[in-house]
């Protein structure tokens, strides 16, 4: 496995340093990495980048207190990979789609591979193949300096569909991302363009019934996020898919603004949308979020209302928290309300102990009420008996420490033996 300052994509530094040096890497504003070097030629290649985008300031302080300071421009796509590394992965098993959906569930298998080149590219590609299905997709992305960072790709599909017909087809991607730090904004754009009307996803091609009268030509998207000062900021985003055969167009606007004052968030949205027929939709929400630490710990409560056309306004308000000293006990109350007087109210509290999280709930609205109730964990069987813990994740351990007491200030759980 690979050390965290290994995974992910940042770039390599190299510099020359007069003397015994101290080098201070900043990104946006803040101290990202700094180390002593000798004299000489240094190259630092495990940095932990703070954000995706924002040039690298590098500071050389010689020991006589000179310093020398240099800009390396650097922006990333999540693909890229550190130059020389290569990531790879394989899958096989049986595709399992929407419980309500009419689909095929055919064996697959897939891999991927993304190689670093250098500290300005990284190839990547994959393939993906069942029995009526074969996909193959090889791109490159890379950063651009001061101008951001930038992906192109290309997919090819065959697709054997259950009439007996056949079809193929190519995607092409491009994304371009661009954070500029002096105004704190940020930048993504996505376009997709089909070469005809035979490009289909693994999950298209397994849908039985699937419209293939309307197949998409290309599309766009878009999200520019600003923040206008500490704590709030604004965001606009969108898109727009075109179809073969006919000029209909989904589209698809979203704005909004967010932040978080004296410990109290809020958000307000508002999205527009519509459809190939005719159809506009439009909706706008309120969210807010109060904590209630002077009155009782570990609390907050949260009100949001939804406001849709063509639907009754939906309100709801909701009490999260945690009980006991280690807050184990965790709990939340909810009630929700609507125009048409329709309502639905829930209660619902979980502990987690060393040998696992047990759940248990109860909802009632207007024509039915609901029990649940669960326990999850984690089971290790061994020479010396049974082990129940919470739930593992990749790696865990388990110690045989004879004669060893439990410290409840260290704050790890775990079954004792």
């Amino acid at each position: 496995m690979l050390p965290n300052s290994q995974r992910g994509f940042a770039p390599t530094v190299r510099g020359i340093a007069n003397s015994s040096a101290i080098v201070t890497i900043r990104q946006n504003g803040y101290v990202i990495y700094q180390s002593n070097v000798p004299a000489g030629a240094f190259e630092i290649n495990d940095l932990y980048p703070s954000s995706n985008s924002g040039d690298l300031e590098v500071t050389i302080e010689e020991s006589d207190g000179t310093q020398r300071r240099f800009i390396q421009p650097y922006s990333s796509l999540p693909m890229m990979q550190r130059p020389g590394h290569l990531k790879y992965s394989a899958t096989a098993g049986r595709y399992r789609a929407d419980a309500n959906s009419d689909s095929k569930e055919p064996e697959f298998a897939e891999a991927t591979a993304i190689y670093g080149l250098n500290n300005t590219f990284t190839l990547y590609g994959g393939l993906l193949g069942s029995e009526d299905y074969y996909a193959l997709g090889i791109g490159i992305g890379g950063t651009l300096g001061a101008l951001g960072a930038l992906s192109m790709d290309i997919n090819r599909a065959d697709t054997q569909c259950d009439n007996q017909h056949s079809f193929h087809g190519y995607q092409w991607r491009t994304q371009y991302i661009k954070d500029i730090p002096e105004t704190n904004t940020n930048i993504a754009v996505s376009y997709y363009r089909y070469t005809n009307d035979g490009y289909f996803s693994f999950n298209e091609a397994n849908t039985r019934n699937w419209n293939y009268n309307s197949r998409q030509k290309s599309e766009i998207q878009f999200n520019i996020s600003q923040t206008i000062f500490d704590g709030v900021s604004l965001y606009a985003s969108g898109s727009q898919q075109d179809y073969w055969g006919n000029n209909e167009k989904n589209r698809n606007i979203s704005v909004g603004v967010s932040g978080q004052q004296w410990g109290i968030g809020y958000s307000l949205n508002y999205q527009y949308s519509r459809y190939t027929d005719q159809n506009n939709d439009r909706a706008l929400s309120l969210n807010l979020s109060i904590p209630l630490e002077r009155w009782l710990p570990r609390s907050r409560v949260s009100y949001q209302m939804t406001s849709q056309k063509d639907r009754p306004t939906q309100h709801e308000m909701r009490l999260d928290g945690s009980l006991l000293d280690d807050g184990r006990l965790s709990y939340s109350l909810e009630q929700s309300l609507d125009d048409d007087n329709n309502h639905n109210s829930s209660l619902n509290a979980s502990y987690r102990s060393p040998y696992g999280t047990f759940s248990a709930g109860y909802s009632y609205g207007n024509d039915s009420s609901q029990y649940n109730y669960g326990v999850t964990g984690g089971v290790v069987i061994h020479p010396h008996g049974v082990t129940l813990s919470q739930y593992l994740g990749n790696a865990f351990a388990l110690i045989d420490a004879n004669g060893a007491f439990w410290r409840e200030d260290t704050k790890l759980s775990g079954d004792c033996y």
